[in-house]
């Protein structure tokens, strides 16, 4: 079995690894650890780790407007291509309504690999963003490991 420092680009303090071997153990958890303290590196370990054995093909990462686009700088910085490769697209509202758009997500889901999508939680207050959200959860048989990342500048 692979060991939880193997799921870390990074190599991670003693409360993250101790943290990632609980949370492999639970299908439902929350993290509600200090600003700081490398959440999000955890979380894509975990991701990580769930990718690896199958039992996830895709994640959702749900935040704030704009937050979103800061786990595409997360990724890159955490995700181990070597374990497993992945593609993100980061929803851009603004950009939603054009052709271009419209048919790179459509690749997006049609990509047979491991798929992050990331949301801002805004995209829930319209139709067309719930039925974003399951034509993602139906690309990936509904094998999708979730995050809530309520983290604000407030």
């Amino acid at each position: 079995m692979t060991q939880s420092r193997d799921f870390f680009k990074i190599a991670p303090y003693k409360h993250q690894l101790d943290t990632l071997d609980v949370l492999r153990s639970h299908e439902y958890y929350a993290i509600f650890h200090q600003q700081g303290l490398g959440k999000t590196g955890l979380l894509i370990a975990d991701i990580l780790a769930a990718a690896e054995t199958g039992a996830v093909n895709g994640a959702v990462v749900i935040t704030l407007p704009g937050v979103h686009l800061n786990w595409l700088t997360e990724l890159k910085k955490f995700w181990i291509k070597d374990i497993k490769p992945a593609k993100a697209f980061a929803w851009q509202p603004v950009y939603a309504g054009s052709d271009t758009y419209k048919r790179k997500f459509a690749a997006f889901l049609a990509d047979t690999g491991f798929k992050v999508l990331l949301l801002p939680i805004s995209i829930f207050s319209t139709e067309s963003g719930t039925d974003l959200t399951r034509s993602f959860f139906k690309a990936c048989a509904s094998k999708v490991f979730l995050v809530v990342d309520e983290s604000s500048t407030c």
